[in-house]
C-alpha cells in the first residue's frame, strides 16, 4: 500500500510530539496522546494510524467497536527516527 501525505511544518511537530511522549517509556497511555489533541479523538486516531502505518507506533488494548486503543508502544523504528532530529527534521530537509 503506498500512502500519500503532505508533511507541513505543524503536522510534523505533532508527530513529534506524539514520538516524544514516550520518552524512555515503551508503552504509554493513549489518554497522554489525546491531551496534545486538546480532546479530538478523531483528529488523534488519524495521527495514531499514520504512526501505526509508518511501523513507529504499536496498538495495545484495543477495544472491540473503539478506534482509539487504551495503550500504544513504540517501535525501534520510532526511536532510529527520532536521533535523526524526527519529523520536523524531515520536513525541513525536504523543504
Amino acid at each position: 500500500m503506498n500512502i500519500t501525505f503532505r508533511l507541513t511544518r505543524e503536522k510534523a511537530r505533532l508527530l513529534d510530539d506524539i514520538l516524544n511522549e514516550f520518552g524512555e517509556e515503551k508503552i504509554i497511555s493513549t489518554k497522554r496522546v489525546l491531551k496534545l489533541f486538546k480532546g479530538k479523538e478523531n483528529l488523534a486516531v488519524e495521527y495514531i494510524a499514520l504512526l501505526v502505518n509508518l511501523n513507529l507506533i504499536k496498538r495495545i488494548g484495543i477495544i472491540e467497536g473503539k478506534d482509539f486503543p487504551t495503550r500504544l508502544g513504540k517501535l525501534p523504528n520510532a526511536e532510529d527516527l527520532m536521533l535523526i532530529g524526527g519529523f520536523a527534521d524531515v520536513h525541513d530537509m525536504e523543504s
